[in-house]
């Protein structure tokens, strides 16, 4: 059984909606682990632009890949790329500050 490109995307994109709910929660928030660990002038509305225009990119390179096809397999391949890379910094997070990593729990979404 094949499942297709585009649906494999569109199930990338609500994974990413469930680990942006889950840093959003778990542990006191991922902005708050931020401020204590590393930026102290970080926001929740940083935050929420942040990951509002990646989904709006993600979003878009779906579509592109899906009305044009062929060679812009690439944009999404790209932001699956960014979202891999996101899971391992959750990993590095917990394993340096010996505490929970807001999103680690989710990232193997």
């Amino acid at each position: 059984m094949e499942i297709p490109l585009n649906i494999l995307f569109w199930a990338m994109e609500a994974a990413y909606l469930v680990h942006c709910l889950d840093e959003t929660v778990a542990g006191g928030g991922f902005v708050d682990m931020v401020k204590k660990n590393f930026w102290p002038e970080y926001s929740g509305k940083m935050f929420f632009w942040f990951n509002t225009l990646l989904h709006v990119v993600n979003i878009v390179s779906i579509i592109l890949y899906e009305v044009f096809g062929g060679a812009w397999v690439i944009a999404p391949l790209s932001m699956s790329w960014l979202f891999v890379t996101n899971g391992l910094w959750h990993v590095l997070g917990t394993a340096m500050f010996r505490e929970y990593h807001p999103g680690l729990i989710t990232s193997p979404l």
